[in-house]
């Protein structure tokens, strides 16, 4: 019997692990269709839908990143959509666009940035925004609920004095509020939990790649 070199075994190996994670692609490139042709339809056009951030920069595919995740670990992926690095700094945390998630097998936009709050991608899949007013800030943490059409307000901070603040906490739809210095372990918590993930955005003109045969 022919005996199958080491290197030729592996390479048959990484092809079979690849092929699932093509398929499941194709799956979720049909799940938000509509996603990308109002994007497709945004650049063409040069004009922005309802469903498109305002603040995206829609002047080529180039331009524009997605990424697929499954931000609470049910077992549905989100479809983020972001501004495509220019540098090493700003790939490190990448602006969020639009968040969208999938909504009895329907698209549904959760979240979106706007020209005082941008977003991005906190730990354990939960979305930050930061949006200052003046001389004070806000500072939200959000994180996707399984077949809600919006985003579930994990814990927020709010300040009207530079030592001070209201830290507003959820727990099972209850929120509660406290004052906390600015020093404080339960701020500093907080503040570790806000700090930007790095996430691997993908081109949009993949969607062109694909979109003749979904």
């Amino acid at each position: 019997m022919k005996k199958i070199s080491s290197a030729a075994l592996i390479l048959a190996i990484s092809l079979c692990a690849a092929a699932p994670a093509a398929a499941d692609d194709t799956a979720l490139f049909k799940d938000y269709k509509k996603v990308f042709t109002d994007y497709q339809t945004a650049i063409d056009t040069q004009q922005e839908s309802d469903q498109i951030c305002y603040i995206a920069d829609i002047s080529s595919p180039e331009a524009i990143g997605f990424a697929f995740m499954d931000l609470n670990g049910d077992g549905i992926s989100e479809l983020l959509t972001g501004k495509m690095p220019e540098d090493e700094i700003s790939a490190e945390s990448p602006v969020i666009y639009d968040v969208y998630s999938l909504v009895d097998g329907s698209p549904v936009l959760l979240k979106s940035s706007w020209l005082r709050g941008r977003l991005f991608l906190a730990k354990e899949g939960r979305i930050y925004v930061s949006y200052p007013m003046e001389a004070d800030y806000y500072m939200d943490l959000y994180e996707v609920e399984s077949g809600s059409e919006e985003m579930r307000l994990y814990k927020s901070a709010f300040s009207f004095q530079e030592t001070s603040c209201t830290l507003v906490t959820t727990d099972g739809g209850v929120s509660s509020q406290e004052k906390v210095s600015t020093t404080s372990d339960k701020f500093n918590q907080f503040i570790d939990e806000t700090a930007p993930e790095k996430i691997e955005l993908r081109p949009f003109t993949e969607w062109y790649q694909v979109k003749d045969t979904i």
